[in-house]
């Protein structure tokens, strides 16, 4: 089978045509597929070592829902609306630890709510 199309074959007709755009159709794909995957495994080099923030957004009033959170768990807010919780400033002995975890989908542990996620604060 000759793979090697010139332009005079691909001017043969529409087959021809449709399969030089699938051929560079395909080097594209496997030319991004390739980088994508040696972009992943650079990327395993690394090793999470904490949580870097945790952001959602508001049902309604964003500086509202702030303000509430300032006045009643004392998270002290920036001018840009949230708040930095610095762990040198948390007076436990045991030296502060964040638990990472992944629930099974009918786990009841969240109940009664049924939201998918939870926020555990530490006080």
């Amino acid at each position: 089978m000759n793979t090697s199309h010139t332009v005079a074959d691909i001017r043969r007709g529409p087959g021809q045509i449709y399969r030089a755009i699938w051929l560079v159709a395909l080097i594209c794909l496997s030319t991004l597929l390739e980088g994508r995957l040696v972009m992943a495994e650079e990327k395993r080099v690394g090793r999470v070592t904490g949580i870097g923030g945790v952001f959602f957004l508001a049902g309604k009033d964003n500086a509202e829902l702030a303000r509430w959170y300032q006045t009643h768990l004392g998270i002290d807010l920036e001018a840009w609306g949230g708040g930095v919780l610095q762990w040198q400033d948390d007076t436990a002995e045991d030296g502060g630890a964040t638990v990472w975890h992944v629930a099974a989908p009918d786990s009841d542990w969240f109940a009664p709510s049924k939201s998918r996620f939870m926020i555990n604060y530490r006080v």
